[in-house]
């Protein structure tokens, strides 16, 4: 008895192109299966290799508009800027026909991701800022002090405190300023402190 080979069937793999992970989607573009860190930067519904062609296009213009203003009988002028950010590329042509062709439920869905991940990258770029910004206003800030050294030929240094008056000679104010004598007790004052 010969009993009915069955036909081979297509074995379809579900793991990784690139890595051979079992944890995988599938490319809308290629139909290949890839995991999350084979995805595409741009668009996690890719694969890596299939939305890679993809440059983004920063604009930046400036116009100057120019005004007569008749109180002052002059010309005023006004700067404005914008920038124009675009992608371009064969595959975000593909992309974009891609979403014109896909279901309301699948907008739906592509738009909230999307959504999600604008909210993301802001928060991550404001915490970025403010951390940069605390880091600034950590930073020490040089003091003018009244302290000067000086060196003797034997390289011993020796630590000579100016007066105020010598000070305010040495800057450039002297004694026929009328503001001399307040800036020296100013001065005097801040010392004593």
């Amino acid at each position: 008895m010969n009993a009915a080979v069955p036909l081979a069937m297509p074995v379809v793999s579900t793991l990784c192109v690139f890595c051979e992970d079992n944890n995988t989607r599938k490319c809308i573009k290629c139909q290949r299966y890839y995991c999350i860190l084979h995805s595409s930067r741009i668009s996690p519904q890719l694969c890596q290799d299939c939305f890679a062609s993809v440059s983004v296009i920063i604009d930046k213009y400036t116009k100057v508009t120019e005004d007569y203003d008749a109180s002052n009988d002059s010309i005023v002028e006004r700067k404005t800027s914008c920038k124009r950010i675009r992608l371009d590329g064969p595959d975000y042509v593909w992309y974009s026909v891609a979403v014109q062709q896909a279901t309301d439920i699948e907008l739906g869905e592509v738009l909230e991701f999307h959504k999600f991940m604008v909210s993301l990258i802001e928060s991550l770029k404001t915490t970025r800022e403010v951390t940069k910004l605390s880091l600034l206003r950590d930073e020490k800030i040089a003091v003018l002090s009244t302290e000067t050294t000086t060196r003797t030929k034997t390289k011993k240094s020796v630590k000579q405190q100016k007066s105020p008056k010598d000070i305010l000679i040495a800057s450039g104010i002297n004694e026929d300023n009328p503001m001399f004598s307040i800036m020296l007790t100013q001065m005097e004052a801040a010392l004593k402190k």
